[in-house]
Formats: C-alpha cells, structure tokens, sequence
C-alpha cells in the first residue's frame, strides 16, 4: 500500500524484482544492489573511488604540484588554511630576582 502510493512505478518495480522471501526467517529480504546488476536494472551504484589512495576526491596532477607549491587552499584537497602563528603579546613581568626583605633572606639561608 505504501510503495503504491509514495514510489514512482519503475522504483517500485526494482524494488520488487530485489525482493525474494528468506525462509529460515520468515521476513522479506532485499538482495544485494550487485546481484540485481545481473537482472540488467538500473540501480544506484558506488561512487568511483580516487585514484590517490587515501584521498578523499579525485585530484589533478597539477593541483597536486600547486598544493606543495602554493598556500592557496583552492589546491588542498581538505580545503584546510595554513596560517602564520601569531604570538601574543606578554601579559607578565620577568622575573628579576628576589625582592624579599634582608631579615627574610636571613631566615630562608
């Protein structure tokens, strides 16, 4: 009732043709999206995966020399900014020694 009403036709109908019965449970199942590619249907398939291993996207050979090259992040793969560290100003004093009264230093040594 509800594929008929909330699924196009054709979904509907690649959907039943993934569905089978699973017998030792008792539920229907869906096959795998793989073995329906035998059925000749049209699914979704997985993305093509980059040829860099690691990489998250496919990059081009020239963006890979600009990225060692040039700070830009128009040629990083993670569009991550590398910045200069600013050092903050020094909110302290330095220390310049003891300042403690002569009777103190007596007692301390």
């Amino acid at each position: 009732l509800i594929i008929e009403h909330f699924i196009p036709d054709l979904e509907a109908e690649k959907l039943k043709q993934r569905a089978y019965l699973d017998e030792n449970s008792g539920c229907w199942q869906l096959m795998p999206i793989t073995q329906t590619d035998q059925m000749h249907t049209s699914v979704t398939r997985e993305r093509p995966k980059a040829a860099r291993p690691g990489a998250a996207r496919a990059v081009t050979v020239f963006a890979q020399m600009q990225s060692q090259i040039d700070k830009n992040p128009r040629y990083k793969s993670d569009n991550i900014m590398t910045v200069e560290l600013d050092m903050p100003e020094a909110t302290t004093t330095e220390y310049t020694g003891s300042a403690a009264n002569a009777r103190v230093k007596d007692a301390l040594d």
